[in-house]
């Protein structure tokens, strides 16, 4: 899986170098601001751009380049314009946020090593993981159009599992699935392999947002490298990893980048950059991830409500501030208006009005145990590992009573930021206030109509910010006067925040002993119920120029897997058809003649007497005769 590692970070860098222009000219006094930041911003551009060329019928394979060829000449001149005019007096510290980015990438990457394939084909949500490959797999070889105008059997004939793909795009957002082609085909990493790398990318990407996001908070280095850790590392962001949903993890580092940018406009009255680049990230979001807008509107009227209440600010102030980044994300949004406007129509409907039991297969920890499921400490609660619960027994009363006393730690600082007339609140808090408070209200509105997945969902989008709000206590905020209530406050917040970044760690040896969190995820189909290791067979088709591959092979679940894998590049002949999200078989391939060769499984007595080409340890290429051709189109007729 070293490829994987290596394509994981070869796109993290080039997002960077897409980003490093913009973001020194954004924070020209802040080198590490910049240099945290830079990946995102080139997420951000990437999906715009991405996004309008997609929609305009180009195939990811005919700009992926040119894209990142101009990114990257445009991020140059601007780095070169700022080098010429940067104030030499400005020093930046970059030990502790380069310190904690390695850290960070080694956590969020070494299960993938240390797992394999096991760990990583479908882990938590299978169906979605697979829906998005495809996506990503049609946008990078064919026009958006196509699947609007050709026929199923057409679609078929073509790639077997382009028959789920019309649903998909009329149905759901594409732009992530844009972003994940995008860096497939750069580092030509099979879509399979690349499809977990790519969503990890995204929480060392939060890292560095959040970094700099604490440090605003006037949170010291080192207690904002723990914090910006266990937000990247800790139960939070390994669920929001696992349930597989790619927009949202996509968006969880523009959000932060989203908030910092909205804890700076205070202190940088002229900043017109910075209010370009919020309208933008705004636009973004919207094509990445559009169900997380009503959080966003929420949260960011309440904080106006309360700059106007607490500050005093006037309206015609806040329009001053907030104007430009509003026209900006407006014509941004123009050219795709109509689409995100039906999609966002439809997903707010699901969500209120179409009830699922999903939240049994991913929620039953927040819902059983609510204050430890919030806290990330129901896998604590309960492990697998018979060492490490002999070490918890005694400490479950001590996590318990901690579970409580930071919930009300929060309500307190929540409650304070709110109602003291304190100017001296730095607007990074208080944005983070009135963005959980969007979530909390969001889950109370859909709790009480029982809809419980979508409930558990909105917490998912605000957890950064709990992190962040009970972290202030680290700070000059005064929000709490008593010397010894601050300390004890304090050291628990550490403790929390070290447990978290301690689960990063645990899921390393987790992957490695194929040990599953208990009390976590209700495992998605096949999940660790096959040997996904198929290098074998792709070598024996590469070095043999395969042109034709059947498959007979009867589980769903695997015969879509190697349509993923083989479907691209070879011509894929699926003689048992593929079946869609509502168990309907779509039709058959109208190929007159079999290919030559095909994929089975071990176990298939039909093929015994086969030349077998290779074999991995589920599956086994072999060379047809005439005569077995013959039973297989018999069998299919």
């Amino acid at each position: 899986m070293w490829d994987v590692v290596g394509s994981t970070l070869s796109i993290f860098f080039l997002f960077s170098l897409i980003g490093l222009g913009p973001a020194l000219l954004l924070f020209k006094n802040k080198t590490e601001f910049a240099l945290a930041t830079a990946p995102t911003i080139g997420v951000v551009l990437t999906t715009l751009i991405g996004t309008y060329l997609v929609s305009a019928d180009y195939p990811i394979a005919s700009f992926a380049w040119g894209w990142l060829l101009t990114g990257i000449a445009a991020s140059a001149l601007m780095t070169i314009y700022h080098l010429k005019n940067r104030n030499k007096d400005v020093q930046s510290s970059l030990t502790p946020f380069s310190l904690g980015l390695v850290v960070c990438a080694i956590l969020i990457l070494a299960p993938v090593l240390v797992g394999g394939l096991n760990f990583t084909v479908l882990r938590g949500n299978g169906t979605d993981t697979f829906n998005y490959i495809l996506m990503s797999g049609y946008l990078i070889h064919e026009p958006l159009s196509w699947v609007h105008t050709a026929s199923i059997q057409s679609m078929v004939d073509k790639q077997p599992i382009y028959s789920l793909a019309y649903n998909l795009f009329t149905k759901t957002r594409w732009s992530t699935s844009m972003l994940m082609g995008w860096g497939s085909f750069i580092t030509h990493t099979p879509l399979y392999r690349f499809e977990y790398g790519f969503t990890a990318l995204f929480s060392i990407l939060a890292y560095g947002c959040a970094y700099c996001f604490a440090s605003i908070l006037q949170i010291r280095p080192r207690y904002a490298l723990l914090v910006a850790l266990a937000i990247a590392v800790g139960f939070w962001g390994q669920f929001v990893l696992d349930i597989r949903a790619m927009s949202q993890i996509s968006t969880l580092p523009i959000l932060l980048f989203l908030a910092l940018l909205i804890g700076l406009t205070k202190k940088e009255e002229p900043w017109v950059l910075g209010r370009v680049f919020l309208g933008l990230s705004f636009a973004s979001i919207a094509m990445l991830y559009i169900e997380l807008l009503p959080t966003i509107f929420l949260g960011f009227f309440l904080f106006l409500s309360l700059q106007w209440l607490t500050h005093k600010e006037t309206v015609v102030s806040i329009i001053k501030q907030y104007w430009l980044p509003l026209v900006i994300a407006i014509i941004a949004m123009l050219p795709l208006c109509y689409y995100l406007a039906k999609l966002l129509a439809s997903q707010l409907q699901f969500a209120a009005s179409i009830k699922n039991t999903w939240e049994d297969a991913y929620f039953h920890w927040l819902y059983k145990k609510t204050a430890l499921g919030y806290w990330g400490f129901s896998i604590i609660n309960h492990s697998n590992h018979a060492a490490f619960d002999l070490i918890l027994s005694p400490l479950k009363p001590v996590i318990d009573f901690l579970s409580a006393f930071l919930t009300g730690l929060l309500i307190y600082l929540m409650a304070a930021t709110i109602f003291t007339k304190n100017k001296k609140i730095p607007p990074a808090l208080t944005i983070s206030v009135t963005l959980l408070l969007a979530t909390l209200c969001e889950w109370a509105y859909l709790y009480a109509h029982e809809q419980y997945w979508a409930a558990g969902k909105s917490i998912s989008f605000g957890y950064p910010f709990i992190f962040f709000i009970v972290a202030s206590v680290f700070s000059s905020t005064q929000l709490i006067s008593n010397k010894i209530l601050l300390k004890v406050c304090q050291y628990s917040v550490l403790c929390w925040i070290v447990i978290q970044c301690g689960l990063g760690f645990y899921r390393i040896s987790a992957a490695k002993d194929h040990v599953l969190y208990s009390n976590y995820i209700s495992n998605h189909g096949e999940y660790q119920r096959h040997h996904w290791k198929i290098s074998h067979i792709e070598k024996a088709i590469k070095n043999r120029h395969i042109a034709a591959l059947g498959l007979d092979v009867a589980d769903p679940w695997v015969t879509e897997y190697l349509s993923l894998v083989f479907g691209w590049d070879i011509h894929v002949t699926n003689v048992n058809g593929v079946i869609d999200r509502a168990n309907y078989l779509s039709p058959k391939p109208s190929t007159v003649s079999m290919p030559d060769y095909f994929i089975v499984t071990t176990q298939n007595p039909v093929w015994s007497h086969a030349e077998i080409v290779a074999q991995d340890s589920e599956f086994v290429l072999i060379k047809t005769s005439p005569a077995l051709l013959n039973q297989l189109a018999h069998q299919n007729s």
